[in-house]
């Protein structure tokens, strides 16, 4: 009875083995078909091109134009007329373009793609779409190709007004011992900024002015410091009590001085 008992037992534990054999192999061979179907997915030949006029994850101020932007999808490397590496292949894709809030969130029910086709065989494409656009607003845009290769570009469309002025206002704190310099650059950068500031002492604190002294009395701007479209914040500390309030202080094109006095 034992010597049954025993051979049982050991064809047992074979079995088990045998099971365990067949569930490893199984699984690694399972787990390597998942694998193989992801790096066929994920990976896209170095002969295939397909780009946009502006790069993935980017954030771009446009300027409007009768009410829309554009943005455009080519089946080539977007180098340079003449120097542009092309796809051969047919490609299939998909273009979708909707408004967002400050969350990156959908604003209202999010479109279905467009698709899209480049010929094969068909030399350097393009394909510019347009779409109506509000300023202020940002918009997501999302192109993917899905045939013969999967590549993703997303980026965001900010649309601005069409020359939009330069401007600076100037607020004395309530407090009387600070005031608030914004400058408001718009569609063209000015040459240069300069802030007179006698008598107050610069926010040192702002890598704008981190190079401003008391005993200097005005600071520069350069034009390469400053992007169209933007907003800069400048403080001040001292007795401001008696300076003057701006509004609307126009800046230009040239270069501007911007002068802290005292109320005439």
């Amino acid at each position: 009875m034992s010597i049954l008992k025993r051979a049982w037992s050991s064809k047992a534990v074979a079995l088990l083995l045998l099971a365990a054999v067949i569930l490893t192999v199984g699984g690694v061979t399972l787990a390597k078909y998942f694998y193989d179907k992801q790096v066929q997915k994920n990976s896209v030949p170095q002969d295939f091109y397909f780009t946009s006029n502006y790069e993935d994850g980017g954030v771009y101020y446009v300027v409007l134009s009768e009410g829309k932007v554009s943005f455009e999808v080519y089946n080539h490397n977007n180098v340079g007329s003449g120097q542009n590496k092309v796809t051969s292949k047919a490609v299939t894709y998909t273009v979708s373009y909707y408004r967002i809030d400050s969350a990156n969130q959908p604003v209202g029910e999010k479109p279905a793609p467009i698709t899209y086709t480049f010929a094969e065989n068909g030399g350097e494409q393009k394909e510019s779409v347009l779409f109506e656009a509000t300023a202020g607003e940002t918009y997501q845009v999302e192109i993917k190709s899905t045939a013969p290769y999967e590549k993703e570009i997303k980026f965001k469309l900010c649309p601005m007004e069409e020359d939009v002025d330069s401007y600076y206002t100037v607020t004395p704190a309530a407090s009387g011992n600070w005031l608030q310099v914004d400058i408001y650059i718009g569609s063209t950068v000015p040459e240069s900024i300069t802030v007179n500031y006698s008598g107050l002492e610069p926010d040192n604190q702002n890598d704008m002015m981190k190079d401003w002294t008391t005993v200097a009395e005005k600071g520069v701007i350069p034009q390469a410091s400053l992007t169209h479209h933007s907003h800069y914040t400048l403080i001040f500390f001292g007795d401001t009590s008696g300076y003057a309030e701006v509004t609307n202080g126009s800046l230009g094109t040239g270069a501007k001085a911007i002068t802290l006095t005292t109320a005439p």
